[in-house]
């Protein structure tokens, strides 16, 4: 029986997992061709960049060419499925992020499910950030928040779609009540693009790729307790919403 394998990067909850396809038996030693590595979401991205990172590590180690292949679109359904269909030989991997594996799963209706894919490696923890321009008037998440119920449908916040950037959006707006625009991006890239041009008030998005964005950028709020040395004084969500009578998973 051929079994599935292929990458996850949860920014929440915190784990990149890598994953691919292998047979159960196979008449040629394993590699001995190329890899395709599909990143189920536009280059550029936190998700593509750190594919593009640990390729040259799984090229050496295996002693074949490692090739990174963005197959975007659906909040990574496209990609995923494109996977799915590839032989189970062992040359395809799939790079992508949890919670976005699960949620084109529950909302969507997507044609996988989780039994589809097997972990092969965990690589990453990663934090999200509440990030704005540097010049934008909220200098405290408490700003932000005032904000917003001060301007009811007017305060616009981006995100990658799919993931758990949306949905730590969706959590803030349930309770804390927020009437705001919630617009979603295919990509990281695509987001942090909106927010250097101006068209959104802020972004959720990868604490440590908008921290490559600085000092054109600060953080707000950060999803983990853990101090990332890229934003050594931004303070944890769940410390800041203990002002507001709530938490968040």
């Amino acid at each position: 029986m051929n079994s599935r394998l292929a990458t996850h990067v949860r920014a929440i909850l915190g784990v990149l997992l890598l994953v691919s396809a292998f047979p159960a038996q196979s008449q040629e030693e394993w590699p001995s061709r190329p890899i395709v590595v599909v990143v189920p979401f536009a280059a550029g991205g936190r998700l593509d960049r750190v594919a593009r990172a640990f390729a040259p590590y799984l090229g050496k180690e295996l002693k074949v060419p490692i090739v990174i292949e963005n197959r975007a679109g659906a909040s990574g359904q496209v990609g995923v499925q494109y996977f799915l269909q590839r032989p189970a030989d062992g040359y395809t991997l799939v790079a992508g992020a949890q919670p976005n594996f699960s949620t084109p799963i529950i909302f969507q209706k997507a044609p996988f499910t989780l039994g589809d894919i097997e972990l092969l490696n965990a690589h990453e923890v990663g934090g999200v950030s509440i990030t704005v321009l540097s010049e934008s008037p909220f200098k405290t998440f408490d700003d932000f928040h005032k904000a917003i119920k001060a301007q009811p449908g007017k305060i616009t916040i981006a995100f990658p779609r799919g993931g758990s950037n949306q949905l730590l959006a969706l959590l803030l707006k349930e309770k804390l009540g927020w009437d705001v625009l919630l617009v979603p991006y295919d990509s990281g890239a695509a987001t942090r693009t909106a927010l250097l041009g101006g068209h959104v008030s802020a972004i959720i998005n990868g604490a440590v790729t908008d921290a490559e964005m600085k000092p054109r950028v600060r953080s707000i709020a950060l999803s983990t307790p853990t101090k990332l040395s890229v934003w050594p004084d931004v303070p944890y969500i769940n410390d800041l919403l203990k002002t507001y009578g709530t938490q968040i998973p």
